[in-house]
Order: C-alpha cells, then structure tokens, then sequence
C-alpha cells in the first residue's frame, strides 16, 4: 500500500478515489474565433480525464451553451451539467489573444465570484481528491475549513491575490500541491505565505517558467525540468488549467507502486507524462474539437 502523508490520512489502494475538479467554467472566445466551452475547470478536468481517470466536475453552467458545447461537457462528466441548477443567464465569457504568455490576462463579461462551485460537504470524504482550478478562494477556504480530502491540488490565479490574498493564503496551506507561475509567486503577499514552506511537510510546488519549463519545489529539493515541446504554438490559453489537472492525474493514478515511489518521483514523472499531451494542446486551434480527440481516443 502506498501512503500519501498528510496528517493521519492514508491513501489506501482499496478504496475508490473520487477526483472533484472545482472551479470556474467560461465560453472561451480567442482571438476573432467562435467561443467554444473552455475555462480552467473544464480544461483541468479534461487533463485528469486525459490521464485515463473519470473526474466529477463542479462548476457552473449558463443558459447558453451550444450542442458541441454540451458534447464536450458531458464526454467529461456525464452528470456535470444536471449536478446544479442551469443559471437563467448566458454563461460568463473570456475574451483573450492566442497567446498569453506569463500574464494570463484575458477579459472576462462578468463577476465571476457568483459562478464558483463546489462539491457538497458530505460528498469529500478521506477517499477524494480535490483539484481547484481557479474558483473564488473565498468558497474555497470555507469548504476546507470543515473537510479534510486526502490530496488538494491548487491552481494559483494573479487576480484573485489582489484581493483575495487572506482566503488565498488559507487555501495554500491546506494544498498538497500548488501550481503557478514565476510572476504570481513574486505577487504573493506576506499574509499569503505567512506559515507555508514549499518543498517541506510534503507540500509541492510546481513553478512554472514559461519557456523555460518549470521548477518543482518537493522533499526540500529543487529540480529544474524541461517545457514541452509542440512543434508551433496556436494558443497557451488554458495550458496552466490542463497541466494542473495532467499532474493530479498522473499522481492520482500512480500512487500503487511497489515499492512505494518516493514522493518526488511521482511529482517528476506525472510531469513529465504531461508533456506530450500539453504540447497537443499547445498546437490545437480548437479546443472543443481537441477535447472529443483526446475523449474518443481514451
């Protein structure tokens, strides 16, 4: 049996994993090209999926979605959209250029605190993993005040720590594994970081460094790896939401080993079978039609 440490919570290979992917959901509009259904959750969510693991999606849908967009969702999570209520509005819309670079700036047409979902406190039990990708803190901080999943996985977003920065704070130090750029560590304010050390107590940091690759802070070791490799860029819009959910995949689904792997190791492995997939996404120009791909090939 494999053990992931976290308090007295073992990770045991005869119990059945559920994997939530929390988070916001957009129609994504690039550039001048027709929006399509995208966002960190459903990017997130179909990394995982991508891995060959089956995750619950939590997020919110508009009134507006489109047949292909409803194709996409329910190829992921067959229940997502009947989980919640539709809201009687069109959907939340991100506009942004092909390429983003380190900012991951983009335009959103509405507040996005109100489209922040979460699993329903009975649901997360020892036997769940929790992947958040990019929903206000403020939700997510009150969820985890009161349960205690076996791993968090956490995506940090510029955005939220202009004003967020306390629930922010909150929730890095109950995540096990905390992606985000080099720019968004540099953002962090004191009270964001006050209590936390990346790379001990087992919690893991993934810095991502654009074309650089990424620094992974684990075991009290910095170990610098490579980017991936697509053969031209389209767009990086949603690369940071698909890795995140690539890496609580891979490490989801490798916890078995015997003789148990150390820990990492199986953060370096599952980012390095990131990489193939990432740098597919990187070359796709049409997300939609790259998720049923990636779906039908499963």
């Amino acid at each position: 049996m494999y053990s992931v440490f976290k308090g007295n919570n073992v990770m045991s290979d005869q119990k059945p994993l559920l994997v939530f992917v929390c988070g916001l959901s957009f129609r994504v509009r690039i550039a001048s090209f027709q929006a399509m259904i995208g966002g960190p959750a459903i990017y997130s969510a179909l990394g995982v999926l991508n891995t060959g693991i089956s995750p619950q999606l939590i997020t919110a849908f508009g009134n507006n979605l489109t047949t292909d967009d409803r194709r996409v969702i329910d190829a992921i999570d067959p229940q997502a959209y009947s989980r919640y209520p539709v809201k009687p509005m069109p959907m939340i819309e991100w506009r942004s250029s092909a390429i983003l670079g380190e900012t991951g700036k983009g335009q959103l047409s509405a507040d996005p605190e109100q489209w922040t979902k979460v699993p329903e406190i009975g649901e997360v039990a020892d036997t769940t993993i929790l992947v958040l990708a990019n929903g206000d803190p403020v939700v997510y901080s009150k969820l985890l005040a009161v349960v205690k999943p076996t791993l968090i996985f956490m995506d940090v977003y510029s955005e939220w720590l202009k004003y967020r920065s306390k629930e922010v704070g909150e929730c890095l130090r109950k995540a096990d594994v905390v992606t985000m750029t080099e720019r968004e560590y540099s953002l962090l304010p004191k009270l964001a970081l006050s209590g936390i050390t990346f790379g001990q107590d087992n919690k893991i940091l993934v810095l991502k460094r654009g074309a650089k690759g990424v620094s992974i802070v684990v075991s009290g070791e910095v170990h610098d790896l490579p980017p991936a490799s697509p053969s031209f860029v389209y767009s990086d819009v949603g690369c940071g939401d698909f890795l995140l959910g690539l890496i609580a995949g891979e490490f989801v689904k490798n916890r078995h080993t015997e003789p148990p792997m150390p820990l990492s190791k199986l953060v370096i492995d599952a980012y390095i079978h990131a990489l193939q997939p990432l740098a597919h996404f990187m070359e796709s120009s049409d997300h939609r039609n790259f998720s049923l791909n990636q779906i039908q090939q499963r």
